[in-house]
């Protein structure tokens, strides 16, 4: 993972940019891989609508030359969503997955957490609990929370 602590820019070219010019960047790998879980199965789209939009894929564009954009209008259309605002940052940004909790505030319904995510990057989070009785509760976000933020690239 010495990928990690380089800082050469071109670990941080969008995972759009073409194989050729990627020279061995951990994006052409590691972000694919992570963009399918941000996705599905407990990410934005669940894995029975991620799988249905992947055959409306498959059937459409088998025997043919599809580029990455019939992927994305393809999956808007099958499953009957504007996801061009995760596109756009999985894609075509140079954000990153970096999340932090900014507070904890007890209310009266048990606690309220606000997240932040400072990589600008719509991904899945478990956010685990750990109670002094001893007990745990893990609290899943899906991508779709990171939506209103779609303002940033």
């Amino acid at each position: 993972m010495g990928w990690i602590s380089d800082p050469s820019p071109v670990e941080d070219l969008p995972i759009i940019t073409p194989a050729d010019e990627l020279r061995g960047a951990a994006t052409a790998t590691t972000r694919t891989a992570s963009r399918r879980s941000a996705i599905s199965p407990q990410g934005l789209l669940g894995d029975d609508q991620f799988r249905v939009a992947l055959h409306g894929f498959m059937d459409r564009w088998h025997g043919k030359h599809p580029i990455p954009w019939d992927f994305f209008y393809s999956v808007n259309d099958v499953t009957g969503r504007d996801l061009n605002w995760f596109w756009r940052r999985w894609f075509f940004s140079d954000a990153y997955i970096d999340l932090g909790i900014d507070d904890v505030r007890r209310t009266t319904g048990g606690y309220a957490v606000t997240l932040n995510n400072r990589g600008g990057m719509p991904a899945p989070t478990n956010v685990v609990m750990q109670f002094t009785d001893g007990t745990t509760s893990i609290v899943h976000a899906s991508s779709a929370v990171w939506q209103r933020d779609s303002t940033r690239p």
